[in-house]
């Protein structure tokens, strides 16, 4: 009985033509080709945005501040080294200087930048750190609340502490050229003083002393006229700390002058002096 081989090692040959029902339809391969698409670009984009989130929250190592954007808010405090002050003002500079690093948003700039009575001297920046922020406003996507919570207390509020610990010395110079000091002060490009918010914190006896208003022989105040932009935009808390030996002529002419100084320069203006009511900032006027 003979047998016929059947053939096993491939398929019967076919084509679209031959089974019409199998073969997809083009607006099948259009709609799969478009969801690739969508699904390749939908992986781009929350790549680029998970690198977009790790730029703008890298910081430089030294000052903690943003690589990218500008800080949140800037605040500037400028401490008046030029007299002798009354026994308790360096503590109180201290409460003032605690109350800043508390009130400060995450991601905002305090500088402090004492000044004495040398115009001819380079101003100096004590502190200059951005506020990282406390643990409990960690992005949890992108940083660790253990870590920055470390960050905020070792590399922010400890070197803060020091600082202000130092400057609360007391200082004295034979010239009191507060104004120009300020002016100094806005004017100069290496302090940074740059934020969405800008603060000026100005920590003085208030008492001008210079050729052109020597308040020891005068009684009185005369301030050079200031720039009228020169603090647009900014917020001025003007703080008087009571002078060594001089605070009678700490007088509501002198603390209405500085305040007229500051309007004229544009900015709006808080007055932490006795005299004034205490504004929403929340420091005592008290000196």
């Amino acid at each position: 009985m003979a047998f016929r081989s059947v053939r096993f090692d491939s398929a019967p040959k076919t084509s679209w033509n031959a089974f019409p029902g199998d073969r997809p339809s083009p607006w099948r391969l259009i709609l799969a080709g478009a969801a690739i698409v969508v699904m390749l670009l939908g992986m781009a984009a929350w790549y680029a945005s998970g690198a977009q989130q790790g730029d703008a929250t890298e910081r430089d190592p030294a000052t903690l501040c943003l690589l990218r954007g500008p800080a949140s808010r800037a605040e500037l405090t400028l401490l008046d080294q030029t007299d002798a002050l009354a026994a308790g003002a360096g503590q109180h500079f201290t409460r003032l200087i605690n109350h800043v690093r508390d009130t400060l948003p995450r991601n905002g700039r305090l500088t402090i930048v004492p000044f004495g009575g040398d115009l001819g001297q380079p101003l100096a920046v004590a502190f200059d750190i951005c506020s990282p922020g406390k643990g409990a406003e960690a992005d949890t996507l992108n940083e660790g609340a253990v870590r920055l919570q470390r960050d905020y207390e070792t590399r922010f509020v400890a070197p803060l502490g020091k600082a202000a610990a130092e400057l609360a010395v007391p200082r004295e110079s034979s010239q009191s050229p507060i104004a120009d000091q300020i002016l100094r002060a806005a004017n100069d490009p290496t302090i940074g003083w740059r934020g969405e918010e800008r603060i000026l914190n100005l920590m003085t006896d208030g008492l001008e002393n210079t050729p052109a208003s020597s308040i020891y022989t005068s009684g009185k105040i005369v301030l050079p006229s200031p720039p009228s932009d020169l603090l647009r935009g900014v917020t001025v808390n003007y703080f008087e700390l009571a002078s060594a030996r001089n605070s009678v002529l700490q007088t509501p002419a002198v603390r209405a002058a500085w305040k007229a100084w500051f309007e004229a320069a544009g900015a709006k203006v808080n007055m932490y002096a006795p005299g004034y009511a205490v504004p929403a900032w929340g420091v005592s006027a008290e000196r």
